[in-house]
């Protein structure tokens, strides 16, 4: 039986157009099949394109191609094969075994036979910083002076340039230059080509210490403190801008024992007269509690503070004065740090386009401070608590034991759960 005879499409796409079907006869066509062609007429045929390159381009194409391949090939198999050991995360899971991380590296490089570095840490989310310190230990450098080989980080400093930076640092005739002073003055000598952040890698390093010694004495971290209520009163004020640039003062009067507020005012411009009512105002609630007691009043060298109002007080017997720095070594420091807190924690964090809008967020502070508010240098206690008395120790007494009840339920409650998979 002869085989199916295959015609080449030009040969049909001839006698279609000619509708001869005799026109080749020495290719012995039959009739009935050239017929059939004719009776189709001439079809589409997609052929491929033409090409025009010679033999060497067509041989560069494929070199190329079958190269690519091959870069396809060894990516895919270093992303099956870190999926298979690590899984989808690598960048945030910690391979502490080494041999793990020498085959994951030894996948990599065959991998970079075909691929570059870069892809190659992409397609599996390795870090270049990771791939680098993994190889690095890799390395066991004899030297030593240098934790790991020279050659593998050819542009950190070498073991003389450490040296010389070692010795400017630790030098007394460079104790008056800063760091970034010293980096200067290497370069400029010539001796030290390095970077800020060079300079502290070392010094951080080696724990480097300047040759410098404190002689004078140093400040007292404990300011004045008194023994009981209403002995000693810290009188200030601070200034305060506004957003449309007005200036309000605050005064105030606080209790050193207690840091209780006794009075405070708010107002667009200050003198002896306020100073005055401000102090009367204070020992208006300060007889309340200590009718007989006279306070000592603590102040700066401010005109507000030092005039004749003040002194009419103070030639009354109503109250004492001590001018901070002046009368005494200790500041006002106490009620600055009152300030501070007002202006930082409060103040500063809310729009304050008017006096008015000062006033109202003074009345709400105030009463927080003085009466809600628990003090950690009074052991939980509120200025107003220990002011008045009523923080006894029989009450911190009783926060300690509800202290140690907590714990105890805190303890029981987390023993009562079960998750079914935990030992009981």
């Amino acid at each position: 039986m002869a085989g199916y005879r295959v015609y080449d499409h030009r040969v049909k796409q001839a006698i279609a157009s000619t509708r001869n079907p005799c026109l080749f006869p020495q290719l012995s066509i039959p009739r009935s099949t050239a017929m059939t062609w004719i009776r189709s007429g001439v079809r589409d045929v997609v052929t491929a394109a033409d090409i025009d390159a010679d033999r060497d381009t067509l041989l560069e194409k494929i070199a190329n191609l079958e190269h690519s391949l091959q870069a396809q090939i060894a990516k895919n198999d270093l992303v099956v094969f870190t999926f298979r050991v690590f899984g989808l995360q690598i960048q945030y899971r910690r391979l502490p075994q080494e041999s793990t991380k020498t085959t994951i590296l030894d996948r990599i490089k065959k991998a970079t036979a075909f691929l570059p570095l870069a892809d190659c840490l992409e397609a599996i989310g390795l870090s270049a910083a990771r791939f680098h310190s993994w190889t690095k230990r890799q390395v066991r450098c004899l030297l030593t002076d240098h934790s790991s080989c020279p050659k593998l980080s050819p542009t950190k400093l070498t073991s003389s340039e450490t040296g010389i930076i070692k010795n400017y640092v630790t030098s007394k005739d460079f104790a008056h230059f800063s760091i970034p002073s010293l980096a200067w003055l290497a370069r400029r000598e010539a001796k030290v080509f390095a970077s800020l952040s060079c300079w502290y890698r070392v010094i951080h390093e080696f724990g480097l210490r300047r040759a410098m010694q404190r002689l004078y004495p140093p400040k007292p971290k404990v300011g004045i403190r008194a023994s009981e209520p209403n002995q000693i009163w810290h009188l200030d004020q601070t200034l305060l801008r506004l957003e449309n640039g007005t200036r309000i003062y605050i005064q105030a009067v606080i209790d050193n024992f207690s840091r209780f507020v006794l009075a405070w005012q708010a107002t667009k411009d200050y003198g002896g007269q306020r100073t005055r009512a401000l102090l009367e105002r204070a020992s208006t609630v300060a007889s309340e509690f200590f009718p007989s007691m006279i306070p000592c009043v603590f102040t700066d060298s401010g005109s507000e503070n030092l005039n004749g109002e003040v002194n009419a007080l103070i030639q009354g017997e109503l109250l004492t004065r001590i001018v901070a720095q002046i009368d005494i070594e200790f500041s006002n420091s106490m009620i600055e740090a009152f300030f501070r807190t007002l202006k930082h924690r409060w103040l500063y964090l809310i729009s304050l386009p008017s006096f008015e809008t000062v006033l109202t967020a003074l009345q709400t502070y105030m009463p927080d401070y003085t009466h809600r508010i628990p003090l950690n240098a009074l052991h939980g206690g509120t200025p107003f608590e220990v002011y008045s008395g009523k923080w006894t120790t029989a009450a911190q007494n009783a926060l300690q034991t509800f202290q140690v009840e907590a714990k105890i339920n805190r303890i029981t409650a987390n023993k009562s759960v079960s998750c079914g998979v935990c030992p009981v």
